[in-house]
């Protein structure tokens, strides 16, 4: 690769400006002010740049055009002022132009949230019962599994020391374990993940949960839809209320909290059951 080439000393006085009106801009959009005053922008780019006082005008001039700041000069308030953060006071300045059309969307995604949360009360009542009535059943088959072993362990016993002796027990032992670990290369085969005692567990409850939504003609990926919805439409919600307020205020979890209390109000005062629901 050939070498850099420069012709005289300004190329390299051009270079080394350029380079300090590059640390200088880097310096003004690291300090936590949104503006200053003119004079102390003119002050710092004669230290920074070491330029004269119309160098410095020129460079604000200059900065102003490639938006890296904003002057507004014919603004009696403001135009002694260098706004180092044009892009915060932009923001702003459409949050305020455009909050009439953000709260209007904020109240016709609040209607749209009531009625998903109205269709899913219902279903989420049956998942919750199908979900606890899972949960015991899979309780149930631990127990039943642990009794299995209390069982094995007293007939072994009893082989070993009162019927047969260890020399006959011994081959059935055996057997037992490696029937054990074949179960287990069996379970790692369909289910493609390790033998465990949580991994069992969550494939028991998972089938098991299936089974009693069958029986109560749930329909889960409805469920699971409307859940989607629910989920998108409330973070539209929150980044809308962010947008007009800059953060998301307590008064989401309000609406939220004022939306669940609606629905549930309505569903009780149409006794509706889970079951008409869902046929």
């Amino acid at each position: 690769m050939n070498a850099l080439n420069f012709s005289d000393n300004s190329d390299i006085r051009a270079i080394d400006r350029h380079t300090r009106i590059q640390t200088f801009k880097d310096f003004l959009n690291k300090d936590n002010k949104i503006s200053i005053p003119r004079e102390e922008f003119y002050k710092l780019a004669q230290e920074k740049v070491k330029v004269t006082r119309e160098e410095a005008e020129t460079l604000l001039e200059q900065f102003n055009n490639s938006a890296d700041v904003l002057i507004l000069p014919d603004n009696e308030a403001l135009k002694e002022l260098v706004i180092l953060k044009p892009h915060l006071i932009t923001n702003r300045l459409l949050q305020h132009l455009n909050v009439d059309v953000v709260e209007q969307e904020i109240e016709m995604r609040r209607d749209s949230l009531l009625q998903l949360e109205k269709d899913l009360i219902p279903l989420r009542r049956v998942k919750e019962e199908c979900d606890r009535k899972a949960a015991k059943s899979v309780n149930r088959i631990l127990w039943g599994g642990l009794g299995y072993l209390c069982t094995q362990s007293f007939i072994l016993a009893k082989m070993t020391w009162i019927d047969y002796g260890w020399d006959v027990v011994e081959p059935i032992t055996y057997f037992v374990t490696f029937t054990t670990a074949m179960g287990g290369y069996i379970y790692f085969s369909l289910q493609k993940r390790d033998y465990t005692y949580e991994s069992a567990t969550e494939v028991i409850l998972h089938k098991r949960r299936l089974k009693f939504y069958k029986q109560a003609n749930f329909d889960f990926e409805k469920y699971q839809e409307l859940a989607k919805q629910y989920n998108y439409t409330v973070s539209q919600i929150e980044a809308n209320i962010k947008l007009v307020h800059g953060m998301v205020p307590l008064k989401c979890e309000e609406l939220l909290h004022d939306i669940k209390e609606q629905a549930l109000k309505e569903y009780q005062e149409r006794k509706v059951s889970p079951s008409s629901v869902l046929h």
